[in-house]
């Protein structure tokens, strides 16, 4: 049987390193291939996370420059809005009397109504959320919709809710992985900086 290879660990990258690594444009001066192999050996700061895992995600090409990261963030932002707007804004549909009346039967609603689907199966993940973790612990705000059958959210919750509802509109018309979807933004939401 062969030994276990010894790996040795390596301090986490700091803000300082971090910075290291680009020149006065914002652009890596060592390559993609440096920078995943020290995050690899040594991990990050957890205040760098947010920013380091656009670039491991591939939301930042490493080849951008620091303007252009902006220009990203400001794009994806806009996008997001766009999107969102897409179910945010159907007022006719949600305030159908049908509809509704629907919404109060989770899972027993009809084929041709993948909303409304979409909107119970979410809304069921995201109240499933582990509350110990602390975004999510407390239930301080009433529920937007008075006919739900859960009684507090909180800003974090409605956050979740709303980027898997946009998600759904625009890359998942099946939501076949809502659960692992509302871990991941969960995460994200615990992480991130903007």
């Amino acid at each position: 049987m062969t030994p276990p290879v010894r790996v040795e660990r390596k301090s986490p990258i700091d803000e300082r390193a971090w910075h290291k690594f680009f020149d006065h444009t914002g652009r890596l001066s060592i390559s993609a291939t440096e920078v995943k192999a020290a995050v690899f050996h040594g991990g990050v700061e957890s205040s760098l996370r947010p920013e380091v895992w656009k670039f491991l995600l591939g939301l930042y090409p490493w080849s951008s420059s620091g303007n252009e990261r902006k220009g990203i963030r400001r794009s994806k932002r806009d996008e997001y809005v766009r999107l969102k707007a897409k179910w945010w804004d159907d007022l006719e549909l949600q305030q159908d009397g049908w509809f509704k009346e629907q919404k109060s039967r989770i899972g027993q609603y009809p084929s041709s109504c993948v909303w409304l689907g979409w909107l119970i199966r979410v809304e069921k993940d995201v109240h499933r959320t582990d509350r110990t973790i602390s975004p999510f612990m407390e239930e301080d705000l009433p529920h937007p919709d008075p006919d739900s059958q859960y009684s507090g959210t909180n800003a974090h919750l409605e956050m979740l809710k709303d980027m898997l509802m946009t998600y759904n509109m625009y890359d998942n018309k099946q939501l076949g992985i809502s659960l692992i979807a509302t871990w991941w933004l969960t995460w994200r939401i615990c992480t991130r900086d903007e």
